[in-house]
């Protein structure tokens, strides 16, 4: 089972695409909800 997990998670380029994906949603987070981005000292990628 454990192998069939990792075939399906290298095949899919799964790690990569997570971290394109996060990149992706915290970028449009922080254009749409700046107020609340700043408030944590949240500004742009190097915020975090």
């Amino acid at each position: 089972m454990r192998e069939e997990l990792l075939e399906l998670i290298e095949k899919f380029d799964m790690v990569n695409r997570a971290y394109e994906k996060f990149w992706e949603n915290y970028d449009r987070f922080l254009s749409e909800e700046r107020e609340i981005a700043g408030k944590n000292g949240l500004y742009d990628r190097n915020s975090i």
